[in-house]
């Protein structure tokens, strides 16, 4: 009886505790509207950059690739790639935010009924447990498909010219068939990401502090981590393209640093302009034979 009392009394206690927590804030409707204007806000510049991020990873690749150091006539090659990996990202976001809001609710509707009826932390144990390792499942494929997106689909997605979906379709074919040297490589790419992030930030420190300032710039701290940026994602050329001549976007460059250099739509060969030249005829040989 004495449990019982004990039961409904604490109960009682949630009951006020929620009544008293909804009353609070219903008395401030004004800041509730505030919050959603602001998050109505930040969710617009976030699909906004999210954009021109998708535009802008495929202009980035080209200019690694053909080695140079171009603005428009990129981001208008690839406006179409860049649309649908800006697509693929938005609906993979909304899936990724409702899976885990269904994880958070359901957390919630479990962990307030053990509240109410007063289970010992030691029964809620196996629960935290399975709690823990499905959150982390979870958490881990999601990077690693934000991962391979970025490294291994969009290179894909520049190379054969296709959309996300069919890309994701041909790397998948090949993740099949090497699913160990992919995860190994996501975590030697994360491991050498943290060292130069880590290098980044000593060299900073070593300057009284004026190169985290300058790291935390829009533009500048961009240009600051370039070399590690183009550093990682030439290792991700070179990862991919070592599975077959399907996924190779890389060649051999032209002397003259590849501004003037073309790919053959046949086999992606890089051809420069000196090895280009007008037909003399078919018994004499032309500049291309040299």
């Amino acid at each position: 009886k004495i449990s019982d009392k004990l039961d409904r009394n604490r109960g009682s206690d949630w009951s006020d505790s929620l009544t008293g927590f909804y009353e609070q804030v219903m008395s401030e409707a004004w800041l509730i509207m505030l919050v959603g204007f602001l998050l109505l806000v930040g969710l617009v510049i976030g699909v906004a950059f999210l954009w021109l991020s998708s535009r802008g990873r495929f202009m980035f690749l080209d200019n690694l690739v053909t080695g140079r150091a171009e603005v428009k006539r990129p981001w208008g090659e690839f406006a179409a790639e860049g649309d649908s990996l800006f697509k693929w990202q938005l609906v993979f976001g909304l899936i990724c935010l409702v899976v885990f809001g269904l994880f958070g609710g359901m957390l919630v509707l479990v962990l307030l009924p053990l509240g109410l009826l007063g289970f010992d932390s030691v029964l809620a144990i196996p629960f935290a447990i399975m709690a823990g390792a499905l959150g982390f499942a979870l958490l881990i494929t999601t990077i690693y498909i934000e991962f391979f997106l970025h490294n291994f689909v969009v290179t894909i997605m520049y190379r054969d010219r296709v959309c996300a979906t069919e890309a994701w379709s041909r790397f998948r074919a090949l993740f099949n068939r090497h699913p160990g040297s992919f995860v190994a490589y996501g975590l030697f790419y994360l491991v050498m990401a943290i060292i130069g992030t880590i290098a980044l930030v000593l060299g900073g420190l070593l300057t009284c502090c004026i190169g985290l300032v300058l790291l935390m710039l829009p533009y500048i701290g961009s240009v600051i981590s370039l070399p590690l940026s183009v550093t990682l994602r030439f290792w991700d050329l070179e990862f991919l393209g070592q599975f077959g001549p399907e996924f190779q976007v890389l060649g051999p460059l032209p002397a003259n640093g590849g501004h003037e250099s073309i790919y053959d739509d046949g086999n992606r060969t890089v051809v420069g302009a000196e090895d280009i030249g007008e037909d003399v005829g078919g018994s004499e040989a032309g500049p291309q034979d040299s």
